[in-house]
């Protein structure tokens, strides 16, 4: 990645700070998405695996992002609508248990990650994603 597109890339993430909607980075293609993840840990966000680690992470101070795939996973939908509202309720089904949390946006950062083939996937599922997220940067 050149320095011009890291440069783009850690001003938004400055923008994306202490907002109270979740972020979304798309990136072209497969290669490009490998190198948002390098600058994104690098800028220090870590790397969440699914929305539960996620939704552990938003009662206090954080930087994270979650990668998301064709397989969208109706949590994650759940979690970024709910976020803006200050409450996010997301139920486990493996603890078959419902979590309330209270999200902490000052310094916190939340992006989602995907590709521009994934995100055209997730829509055709019927989730109105565009309309819900809030900073979006795309090469």
């Amino acid at each position: 990645m050149n320095d011009n597109l890291r440069q783009k890339l850690n001003k938004f993430l400055n923008l994306a700070s202490s907002q109270k909607e979740v972020s979304l980075v798309i990136a072209k293609d497969g290669q490009e998405l490998q190198e948002f993840q390098e600058v994104l840990g690098k800028s220090g966000l870590k790397k969440v695996e699914d929305i539960f680690a996620l939704n552990n992470r938003i009662k206090n101070p954080h930087k994270s992002f979650l990668t998301l795939s064709k397989t969208f996973d109706k949590n994650i939908y759940d979690f970024l609508i709910q976020y803006p509202t200050g409450q996010v309720e997301i139920f486990d089904n493996q603890k078959m248990k419902t979590e309330t949390l209270l999200p902490h946006y000052q310094g916190s950062t939340i992006l989602f990650l995907t590709t521009a083939e994934n995100l055209n996937q997730i829509q055709k599922k019927g989730f109105d994603f565009l309309s819900n997220i809030g900073l979006v940067y795309r090469n």
